[in-house]
């Protein structure tokens, strides 16, 4: 009724092989589609393959997405059974921030063998990089906080800057966002012994504000213990989009918040969870768990994400993209990162 009377090249994702749930394969394949079954015990799985309730199983949920990509892709009826617990697998999916238009570009990118094999990790994320990219919202998020004040802006004043929502969608259109007196910067932006083509903030060095101005850092203020504590900085305020310097070059650009206005929230930081492709390969898996699989930080967010919407995706500039966790609430906004911008485990392969 919905589909035009076929459901030939969609796919479709069910739970539960069991009683009626059974009938499930074989009444999507009658309608043309392509059906992912997922289900926990394997003597259900077996009864319907051997039923031909069900054409095929497997336990590799790639496995499984590379043959339903191939029936999309040929409008071809097929349904396989999945041996996974669909509450872990479906939901946490959903919880990173990982769409279906990014599976289904995964699964298509991969294709279909007559072989068992392994499909690498990165090919993935590309698929998630390239979906996330052309619909996620850009914001501004400071994840590990150092403090600039720019003495050259009255304290209490305010300037309202343009920003893009995503450069990828014109039709995104455009927001605005507070810039004040003291502002928050990553502490990895600054270094006050710089290494070699650092083109960051530095003492007496300058770069560029995302959306802003070109700031110059005067002076590192310590706590007792030697620790920076703040930044103090001018900003040629002649340098934003229009003025009189807009044209002036400086190496380095990063992202910032306004300190006055920005909001908490506790940012996840999900990562691989092992550091080799095929962790079980040599017996014991554990010796390749990453200890950074999971980090988690106090950032400072821009007031627009006060009304982030779990059914959007970010882009938190510079970082990341990242999903609204279902924990979150008004007071205590809570992200989990999807994925990196780039791919960071490619640079560690040479070295392993």
């Amino acid at each position: 009724h919905h589909f035009g009377g076929s459901l030939a090249g969609r796919l479709v994702v069910t739970a539960g092989l069991g009683g009626m749930g059974g009938a499930q394969p074989l009444a999507a394949t009658m309608q043309g589609a392509a059906m992912l079954a997922i289900e926990v015990d394997p003597t259900r799985i077996a009864k319907r393959i051997g039923t031909k309730y069900c054409d095929q199983s497997t336990e590799s949920l790639d496995e499984a997405l590379a043959w339903l990509g191939a029936a999309q892709r040929d409008k071809r009826a097929l349904s396989v059974a999945l041996l996974a617990n669909a509450a872990d697998v479906i939901p946490e999916l959903v919880r990173r921030g990982v769409t279906p238009e990014a599976l289904r570009n995964f699964a298509y990118n991969i294709g279909i063998t007559k072989y068992n094999g392994l499909t690498d990790v990165a090919v993935l994320e590309h698929a998630i990089r390239e979906d996330l990219n052309k619909r996620a919202l850009r914001r501004l998020v400071v994840l590990r906080p150092i403090k600039v004040v720019i003495t050259n802006l009255d304290a209490g004043r305010t300037e309202e800057l343009d920003a893009v929502n995503n450069p990828e969608d014109e039709n995104a259109g455009k927001r605005k966002i507070p810039f004040s007196r003291e502002l928050y910067i990553e502490r990895d932006d600054f270094a006050e012994v710089p290494p070699p083509k650092y083109f960051r903030l530095r003492p007496g060095g300058e770069v560029r504000l995302k959306y802003a101005f070109i700031i110059k850092c005067d002076e590192v203020v310590k706590d007792a213990a030697g620790k920076i504590t703040e930044l103090r900085c001018t900003a040629d305020f002649e340098s934003k989009s229009g003025g009189a310097n807009a044209g002036r070059k400086v190496k380095g650009t990063i992202h910032w918040v306004s300190a006055t206005h920005s909001v908490e929230a506790e940012v996840r930081l999900y990562d691989r969870l092992f550091t080799v492709p095929e962790p079980d390969a040599e017996g014991d898996f554990k010796r390749h768990i990453n200890p950074h699989s999971l980090e988690v930080v106090a950032a400072r967010c821009e007031p627009s994400l006060k009304e982030a919407d779990p059914r959007m995706r970010y882009q938190f500039e510079r970082l990341a993209y990242f999903a609204l966790d279902k924990e979150s609430m008004p007071g205590k906004l809570v992200f989990n990162r999807t994925i990196t911008l780039k791919d960071n485990w490619a640079k560690e392969a040479p070295r392993s």
